[in-house]
Order: structure tokens, then sequence, then C-alpha cells
């Protein structure tokens, strides 16, 4: 039994074709990215070009897409908050 894409659609030629993957954020994660840019303090550009980075780094070696921008996000909070924690000793070994 041969298995076939519904009419209509064609399947992708390339399992790990990368534009399968979107770089753009959504709609729902454009909202957690507003949020982690102010609970961050930074701006909304740094924390999305640090989002599209986790994005392809990710993509680089997924089989299954379905969870990558959650974990893209979840990247891009550790990234945040450690650069975050870096900044704050620094600030106490000036003092």
């Amino acid at each position: 039994m041969e298995l076939s894409a519904s009419p209509g659609v064609q399947p992708p030629t390339d399992i790990l074709d990368r534009s399968l993957v979107k770089t753009e954020p959504g709609i729902h994660v454009n909202d957690a990215l507003k949020t982690l840019a102010r609970d961050a303090r930074t701006s909304a550009e740094e924390v999305e070009r640090i989002y599209k980075l986790e994005v392809s780094r990710l993509a680089a070696g997924a089989r299954i897409r379905t969870f990558i921008p959650a974990l893209a996000l979840r990247k891009a909070r550790a990234k945040l908050r450690n650069r975050r924690e870096w900044e704050y000793k620094a600030k106490a070994v000036a003092y």
C-alpha cells in the first residue's frame, strides 16, 4: 500500500527542508517576545534577534519541528537571564 498526500497538497520533497521552519515569530510568539523583552529590560529587537538565532540553530539539526518555537523562546529567555546575572555580578565587583 502506497502512502500519498491529500489531493491538491504537495508533500515536501526533502524532509529536512529548512524552509519548512518559520524564522518569523507567529502572533503568540510575538506576545511572548514582547513580555520577555519587558522582563529582561532590553529591546524587543534584541530579543527577536536572539530568538531567530536560536530558531536557526535548532532547525539545523531538527527532524521534528513542532516544538522549535517553544524551545527557541526558552533558550532566548535563558540567554537573557544569564546575561542579566553576569551584568549584575560585574556591577557588584565594580563597587
